[in-house]
């Protein structure tokens, strides 16, 4: 074959193949625009969905995954405050994330917002939906990094309500893989009541 004709062939030849591997080359994915901001009324809450709606693929309340909370109030003090710490511990876990909310679970308040929720350090945000007035606590794009291996925490301040009903928190929470995709995530849920004091002793 003459030396010309073979440069042409083998030029074809590269470009044919790189063009191969480009139509079935996978592209990466995109950031998942939720890492710093999950939408609101996602705590399975109330007929609420949760992040599962999204992070589908993966089983939900998965027991490869462990959802706490310490410091929510079995009996609460009318406007006390209580610090809250919500956790997250899953295998292969590289980031993580959560929304939390606090409702009357009965009377003629039920469902609406129960106290007030506050954010402790940066790792954590509180927004109102508009639509409800209800208070969602969750993480922020710093908060999503973990605190230590396979484990993400964050800080919540929950002030109780001036009137002594029984109240009801919702959490949902992401152990995330960190790929940037709704892929191989695992979603946990947990749901805690607290009954005032002044119901405790029958007030």
């Amino acid at each position: 074959m003459p030396y010309g004709l073979l440069r042409t062939c083998l030029g074809a030849a590269l470009i044919g193949a790189a063009l191969f591997g480009f139509a079935f080359a996978r592209p990466a994915p995109a950031p998942s625009p939720h890492v710093s901001s999950p939408p609101l009324g996602h705590t399975g809450g109330w007929g609420e969905p949760t992040c599962h709606v999204c992070h589908s693929d993966g089983e939900l309340d998965s027991p490869e995954v462990t959802l706490e909370v310490e410091g929510f109030p079995v009996a609460y003090t009318a406007g006390a405050a209580y610090p809250i710490t919500i956790s997250v511990t899953g295998s292969g876990q590289i980031l993580a994330g959560f929304q939390a909310s606090v409702r009357f679970l009965e009377g003629p308040s039920r469902g609406l917002q129960a106290g007030h929720l506050e954010a402790s350090d940066g790792r954590v945000v509180v927004r109102t939906d508009t639509l409800n007035s209800v208070e969602y606590a969750h993480h922020t794009r710093g908060g999503a990094e973990l605190v230590s291996e396979e484990h993400g925490a964050w800080q919540v301040l929950w002030r109780a309500p001036v009137r002594g009903q029984t109240v009801i928190l919702h959490l949902a929470a992401n152990s995330a893989n960190g790929d940037n995709s709704p892929f191989s995530d695992l979603i946990r849920t947990l749901e805690v009541v607290s009954r005032s004091s002044a119901e405790e002793r029958g007030g």
